[in-house]
């Protein structure tokens, strides 16, 4: 009787776990079932990944450009990881514990669509607002294309992308031109997508957004066109939502296209009024073109709203930083600027603190455009 008891409890147990998988897989469906899947499928494809059963270009997969795609990317993909990603990840996981948390919102300026390396430092990241020149632009379309057309996509993706690997960012002036070459690569989102594709996160949902004369995100404004032009008053954005493995949990990307001077500023003031909503846990800059000495509102905006800054010397001056309001620490390298940002953006007042501060940590990964002249740099400033 004992082990009939025992034969029986194990198959009642076996039968609810069996059950649990079913409706788990059943929950799953509806989900998903709410979403277009196209996103995620063809963000797969422009990552060089097979598609999933069910996928209405599964057959492409077997075209000769998608193949040489699939090889070349996934080289490339390992030799970023090995080189930089896998680094900066173990170093987020030993450094920056302390601001890292749960839903985490991340503010990131001047970032085009560098969505590798925002992710790798702060992978909690549950809304991530970013903003840039390069255009939004759209989800391709390849319903039609022939081999010849894939090729010719797949090389400006490769072209708008390459210089992430040995230089850890991205040429603003380039991705610009490379974004028109094909009228299927037309911008920022395309990229994003083939990043978080290749972390293997799940695609929702990719669509345009911009923001009205309150400061309220919206779809569209009635009787203005979207020109994807960052210096008109039509501030053009577009809002990717996603998903993590094993987290159900829909995150969401937010990317503008737009001219953050304090002359455009002063004509679109809807943009900073939005992002006033916003509550930042984490502002992020990385190869920010010194941006941050002379754009005065995006600067105090900065200071004023986000609890942690994390940055290489090009983004917020050392000299912006009341040590009385920021906990800072420092890692890396700091003894120039590159040659093309020597006149105005050096820091006498920076070195100084690398020359004589006894707790700088070492960085062993890539960052910012230090990477040129072997001497990455890292402040994380935390609010008192």
């Amino acid at each position: 009787m004992f082990l009939f008891s025992c034969n029986s409890t194990e198959q009642k147990v076996k039968e609810e776990k069996i059950d649990s998988v079913k409706q788990d897989s059943i929950r799953k469906a509806e989900f998903l079932g709410k979403y277009d899947r196209y996103f995620n499928d063809i963000a797969r494809f422009i990552a060089g990944m097979e598609q999933e059963k069910g996928s209405s270009l599964a057959k492409f997969d077997t075209m000769n450009a998608a193949k040489e795609y699939r090889i070349s990317i996934g080289e490339f993909f390992t030799r970023v990881n090995d080189k930089n990603i896998s680094k900066m990840r173990a170093f987020s996981d030993n450094e920056l514990k302390d601001i890292r948390k749960d839903s985490l919102v991340l503010f990131y300026p001047f970032s085009g669509p560098d969505f590798i390396n925002s992710d790798a430092l702060f992978p909690e990241a549950f809304t991530t607002v970013m903003l840039g020149l390069e255009p939004v632009g759209g989800v391709p379309d390849i319903s039609d294309a022939t081999n010849d057309e894939l090729k010719t996509m797949f090389k400006a993706l490769r072209i708008s992308i390459d210089s992430i690997a040995p230089l850890g960012y991205f040429m603003t002036n380039e991705m610009n031109r490379d974004f028109r070459r094909v009228s299927d690569l037309n911008g920022t989102l395309p990229v994003i997508t083939l990043f978080m594709a290749r972390n293997n996160y799940r695609i929702l949902n990719v669509k345009k957004v911009t923001i009205d004369s309150e400061g309220k995100l919206v779809e569209r404004i009635a009787g203005q066109v979207d020109k994807d032009d960052p210096t008109d008053t039509y501030i053009s954005g577009g809002m990717i939502e996603y998903m993590k493995p094993n987290d159900w949990r829909v995150r969401k990307v937010y990317y503008f296209s737009h001219d953050a001077s304090d002359e455009s500023l002063a004509k679109t003031p809807q943009l900073i009024k939005l992002f006033g909503t916003i509550h930042i846990d984490v502002a992020f800059f990385k190869a920010a073109s010194y941006l941050c000495s002379w754009m005065t509102d995006m600067r105090n905006f900065t200071l004023t709203n986000a609890q942690t800054i994390v940055q290489d010397d090009s983004g917020i001056p050392i000299s912006y930083f009341d040590k009385n309001q920021w906990n800072m620490r420092f890692y890396g390298k700091y003894e120039r600027t590159l040659k093309v940002f020597q006149k105005g953006f050096f820091q006498k007042d920076l070195k100084q603190i690398y020359d004589t501060c006894k707790t700088v940590k070492p960085l062993d990964f890539s960052f910012g455009y230090g990477v040129r002249i072997k001497q990455s740099n890292m402040l994380v400033a935390k609010k008192k």
